[in-house]
């Protein structure tokens, strides 16, 4: 929906950025239920068990609820208008065939991928560390991803002006530093002092890298469609196969390859080398665009290489505008 809305690339990241915003608002929800349910029904420092099926219970039929709720308010009250939602300056027609043959589709594929991985996996191993390898206490189960989630939603409102200010490039990198930061500081953090007082920072690293990075490499697929709205439902379905497919694969290799006795630093070393690695591919695949002008075609529908752009692969202007008339497009909401 966000290309309908809007060609210019920095309106794009404004509302992939909003999107995520609510995102972790959800997910902060969530955590801030959970954290309401075990402390007002349990014990602070007891840990999780066989016994506590129903809290959980309560607390996905509560998620549930709401979901649901927020659903029916966008079907009943949002109205679809047939009118495009911003005027087409140029661009032709791009078949998924084409697409298909287009490099530069596989290659913000991966970059996507990789950071789909550094964000689910962190959040799905990060209850299992502090449980298993740190033998925390059941309350910090909800409030470090909660830290987590509240780092995230502090940064979405300023990663828009870093894609602006500093580019593509430089904001995955940022978001990248930040996660592998945090990955090499749970690798090394131990003691009392590190459970203490240590992992809210390192909680916070991860979610502030997790939003940089997610935010950053969904305005590239928005740069990848371009002006050519009718193929983004495509491209947006090959971006989450990827992702499903690749975190699906991923979580079913590592809990196959869990030792059966008891392993305390395993979970630890996933998201070392499983998240921090993620990350780092990231930042590989992403040099590989270098040479592209994402979201720029030739009259024949192939890619068009950077040149002398002193941008080159991920430029501050989208270069399929004409020139002078940036300012003259807005976006059309119905």
């Amino acid at each position: 929906m966000i290309p309908d809305l809007t060609p210019s690339e920095h309106e794009r990241t404004e509302l992939t950025a909003i999107r995520y915003s609510f995102t972790v608002c959800s997910n902060v929800l969530v955590y801030l239920v959970t954290w309401l349910v075990l402390h007002v029904t349990g014990e602070n420092n007891a840990q999780i068990g066989p016994g506590d099926e129903g809290k959980f219970q309560h607390i996905v039929l509560i998620g549930i609820g709401i979901g649901a709720l927020t659903s029916m308010v966008f079907h009943l009250l949002v109205s679809e208008s047939s009118t495009p939602g911003h005027v087409r300056v140029a661009g032709q027609r791009i078949s998924p065939g084409l697409l298909l043959k287009d490099v530069r589709l596989y290659q913000v594929a991966l970059v996507y991928m990789a950071t789909r991985l550094f964000v689910n996996l962190s959040q799905v191993y990060i209850p299992l560390y502090l449980h298993e390898s740190l033998s925390m206490g059941a309350e910090s189960l909800a409030v470090i991803p909660l830290v987590m989630f509240v780092a995230s939603f502090t940064m979405s409102l300023l990663v828009n002006v870093i894609n602006k200010k500093c580019g593509r490039k430089f904001a995955f990198l940022l978001g990248a530093t930040l996660g592998i930061a945090a990955c090499v500081w749970i690798r090394f953090g131990s003691g009392v002092n590190y459970t203490t007082y240590e992992i809210y920072p390192v909680a916070a690293l991860l979610g502030a890298g997790s939003s940089v990075m997610l935010v950053t490499s969904l305005g590239i697929t928005a740069d990848l469609i371009g002006p050519n709205i009718e193929s983004g439902a495509f491209v947006y379905g090959a971006m989450s196969f990827m992702d499903k497919l690749s975190n699906g694969v991923a979580v079913t290799l590592i809990q196959d390859m869990r030792c059966m006795t008891v392993c305390p630093t395993y979970y630890r070393d996933i998201l070392l080398f499983v998240c921090g690695g993620a990350a780092t591919f990231g930042l590989v695949m992403l040099a590989t665009l270098a040479p592209f002008q994402i979201g720029t075609r030739g009259t024949d529908g192939e890619p068009v290489y950077a040149g002398l752009d002193s941008n080159p692969g991920l430029d501050p202007e989208p270069a399929y505008l004409a020139p002078g008339i940036q300012n003259e497009v807005q976006p059309v909401i119905s």
